[in-house]
């Protein structure tokens, strides 16, 4: 394994351990410090990274289907990151970021959704 790959590696897995600690110990919905989504709260709506947080808290406390239901692209997201970080190809193609942006964009829609929502609530 080359050198940058090494480095990759503890980067990421230095990260994935400090948000593990951090969503163990930090409750997002009873701590003031963390951000409020300007989005929501200029629009009513929710943008694709609403409820990143709670969902991240829920899935350290192994709640996976209230982290599920707090921000479901969340679990495509990471495979995804991991998979840039990791390939070099992935990283190079044209192609991975028009699917990343087109996802993202009709996730974005069908969250707002009437239906997508109280399904979405149904499951915590």
């Amino acid at each position: 394994m080359e050198r940058r790959a090494k480095i990759n590696w503890i980067v990421a897995v230095l990260v994935v351990l400090a948000l593990i600690i951090f969503f163990s110990l930090i409750d997002p919905t009873t701590f003031p410090f963390f951000p409020r989504c300007f989005f929501h709260a200029l629009t009513g709506f929710e943008c694709p990274g609403c409820g990143t947080s709670r969902a991240l808290h829920s899935l350290v406390h192994g709640k996976i289907i209230a982290a599920f239901s707090y921000n479901p692209i969340l679990f495509l997201a990471v495979p995804t990151l991991l998979i840039l970080a990791f390939s070099q190809k992935a990283r190079r193609s044209v192609t991975i970021p028009v699917v990343i942006l087109i996802v993202t964009i009709l996730y974005w829609i069908a969250r707002n959704l009437p239906q997508v929502q109280s399904f979405l609530q149904s499951l915590r």
